[in-house]
């Protein structure tokens, strides 16, 4: 009877312990993706860390501005 007992405790926590390693890397997963993903989505999706998108009526550069005016500042542009 112990012999029995016994077998089927070995087999059983062989079993156990498959299920305890499938289960603590489910709730690791889980807890990561909870703390780490959730938050990093929402940050990129709704925030604007780097400030590209600014907010204006038009992208137009004009370019007569950028033109040095006279011959001096061409010369300090170098």
């Amino acid at each position: 009877m112990k012999s029995i007992l016994a077998s089927m405790r070995n087999k059983w926590m062989f079993v156990a312990e498959k299920i305890g390693n499938i289960m603590s890397r489910l709730i690791l997963t889980l807890i990561y993706f909870t703390i780490f993903a959730i938050p990093g989505i929402s940050s990129r999706l709704f925030s604007d860390k780097l400030q590209i998108k600014k907010k204006m009526s038009t992208y137009w550069i004009d370019v007569k501005d950028k033109v040095p005016k006279d011959l001096e500042e061409s010369r300090r542009q170098g």
